[in-house]
C-alpha cells in the first residue's frame, strides 16, 4: 500500500484517474486507478494488474497466482 499525496508516483506510472475530480482538501485533486504492480529486488516490473473500475481492486487469488509465476521465491 502506497501513500502518494502529491501524486508523483501515480503520474510517473501514468495511473491517474482523469475522470475523478475530488481529493484531499489542500492536496492533489486525483484518485489513482487501482493498480497492483509486482517489482523484483532489482526494480524490474514483473507484472501489472489494472482495474477498469476505480472501486475494484485486484482479486487476491489473481495476485497470488502472479506472485507464484513471476516472483516464486517470495510466495513460498
Amino acid at each position: 500500500m502506497l501513500s502518494d499525496r502529491e501524486c508523483k508516483l501515480i503520474d510517473t506510472l501514468g495511473i491517474r484517474n482523469q475522470g475523478f475530480h475530488s481529493g484531499i482538501p489542500g492536496g492533489a485533486k486525483a484518485l489513482p486507478i487501482p493498480t497492483t504492480v509486482l517489482v523484483d529486488s532489482a526494480g524490474v516490473v514483473r507484472w501489472v494488474d489494472q482495474a477498469e473500475n476505480y472501486q475494484r481492486r485486484s482479486d487476491p487469488d489473481r495476485v497470488l497466482a502472479a506472485l507464484e509465476t513471476h516472483l516464486p521465491r517470495l510466495s513460498q
